[in-house]
C-alpha cells in the first residue's frame, strides 16, 4: 500500500495556500479571496483493497495523512490526530483532555488509500446540536452553556472496511411443533386445552454468502460511544484519497490494528452467518444449532469517515455529541439532572396517591 503526498494546492486565483474542503459546495474554498475551485482528487486512481493474508505477513507503509500536518498523541484515551500545522491543539477532541503531546511518527503505518468527503458542513452540524439540545429532557440547566458549539470539530475517523466469502456449515435438530386437544377439570368445571407436542427431527446444511465494506471503527477514542445510525455509512461514495478533502480537518490515525480489526469483524460476521443459517433451518423451531463458518478471498481497505465531534466535560465525566459527516445522523450522550428527576418521581407519587384516595373514597352523587 503507498500513496505519496502531493505538492501543496494553492488557489488558483489568488494563490493563496489558505485552502479548505467546502462540504456544502463539495469543492475547495479558498480562505482569503472565497473562490471555490474543484479537488483533483475525483480523478485520483480506483479504490484499492488488499488481500489480508498478505498484508498480515508484509510490513506496514509508513507515512502522514495530510499535507503539513503534525502528529499529535493523547496520553488519555490514547488517541492519534493528524491536525494541520496552522491549528494549535490543547485539548484532545475525544476526551478534552488537556495531555496532548507531539508524536514523532517512526512507526511504520498504513497510509489512507479512500476516504468519504465531509457532505455536512459546520453549519448544519451546529444546527443539528442546537436542535439536539433543546430536545433533551430531565438535563441540567446549566448544560446548554457548558455544551457549547464552539466545541464541536471535523474529524476524519479510521476504519478498516473488511471484504470477504463466507460458507457455512450447519447442522440442528428442526422442531415441527403440533397440538393435542385435551379435557381438563378446571373450578369452572372441565374445558378443553391445547397441549403443544414438538416432533425433533437432525439435519442439516450449508450457505454461501459475499459480505463488502464490513466497517470496524480504528478509534480508540471513539470506538465504544459509536451505536446505531451515526456510525452507518454509505461506502458506496468512497473516493480515491486525496489530501485537499483533509484541508480544513483534522484526522484520527487508527489505534486498532490490522489483525484485532479483523477478529472484531470475523466474530460479527459470524454472528451475522449464524443468523441467516438459522433462517434456512426447517421446521417452526430448533436447538442445538452448531455452525462452521470458512473466510475466504479475505480483502480489506483502509479508510477514513467524516464525523463532527463535540466533546464536553460536566461534573467530571466527558460526553460526547456526534453527527455523521455524510448522512447528518445525531447520536449523544448528556447528563441527567437529578433535582428534575426527583421532581418528577414526586409529581407521580403524589398524583398516585390522589387517585388512590379518590377511589378508596368516591363522592356521593
Amino acid at each position: 500500500m503507498s500513496t505519496g503526498t502531493s505538492p501543496a494546492r494553492v488557489c488558483e486565483h489568488c494563490l493563496s495556500a489558505q485552502l479548505a474542503w467546502d462540504a456544502k459546495e463539495g469543492r475547495l474554498r479558498c480562505q482569503t479571496c472565497g473562490s471555490l475551485q474543484e479537488s483533483s482528487g475525483r480523478d485520483a486512481g480506483i479504490i484499492l483493497e488488499h488481500d489480508l493474508n498478505e498484508a498480515l505477513k508484509g510490513r506496514r507503509v509508513r507515512g502522514p495523512i495530510g499535507q503539513g500536518t503534525r502528529l499529535l498523541r493523547c496520553e488519555t484515551c490514547r488517541a492519534e490526530i493528524e491536525i494541520p500545522d496552522e491549528i494549535s491543539a490543547s485539548h484532545c477532541e475525544f476526551c478534552r483532555s488537556p495531555l496532548v503531546i507531539p508524536l514523532h511518527d517512526t512507526e511504520d503505518h498504513y497510509h489512507p488509500e479512500s476516504l468519504i468527503p465531509f457532505a455536512i458542513d459546520r453549519s448544519s452540524a451546529e444546527r443539528a446540536f442546537a436542535r439536539w439540545l433543546q430536545s433533551l429532557w430531565l438535563r441540567p440547566r446549566s448544560l446548554r452553556s457548558g455544551a457549547s458549539v464552539q466545541k464541536l470539530h471535523g474529524v476524519y475517523l479510521p476504519y478498516w472496511a473488511f471484504g470477504c466469502d463466507v460458507t457455512t456449515r450447519w447442522t440442528a435438530d428442526a422442531g415441527y411443533t403440533h397440538y393435542e386437544v385435551v379435557r381438563r377439570q378446571t373450578p369452572q368445571g372441565p374445558q378443553d386445552a391445547r397441549v403443544p407436542h414438538t416432533r425433533w427431527q437432525p439435519c442439516s446444511g450449508s450457505r454461501h454468502d459475499r459480505y463488502t465494506d464490513h466497517l470496524i471503527c480504528a478509534s480508540r477514542g471513539l470506538a465504544s460511544t459509536l451505536h446505531g445510525d451515526v456510525q452507518r455509512f454509505d461506502t458506496s461514495g468512497l473516493l480515491p484519497y486525496s489530501s485537499e478533502y483533509v484541508l480544513g480537518f483534522s484526522a484520527e490515525r487508527y489505534a486498532v490494528e490490522l489483525r484485532e480489526a479483523w477478529q472484531q469483524a470475523k466474530s460479527a460476521l459470524g454472528t451475522e452467518q449464524t443468523s441467516r443459517c438459522l433462517l434456512d433451518i426447517p421446521g417452526d423451531t430448533q436447538r442445538d444449532v452448531r455452525t462452521n463458518h470458512q473466510f475466504q478471498a479475505v480483502q480489506f481497505k483502509y479508510v477514513l469517515l467524516p464525523m463532527w465531534i463535540a466533546a464536553y466535560e460536566y461534573q467530571g465525566k466527558v460526553h460526547h455529541f456526534l453527527v455523521n459527516g455524510q448522512t447528518g445522523e445525531v447520536e449523544g450522550t448528556a447528563p441527567r439532572s437529578a433535582l428534575k428527576i426527583a421532581l418528577l418521581v414526586l409529581t407521580v407519587v403524589i398524583l398516585i396517591a390522589l387517585a388512590f384516595y379518590v377511589f378508596q373514597n368516591p363522592r356521593p352523587f
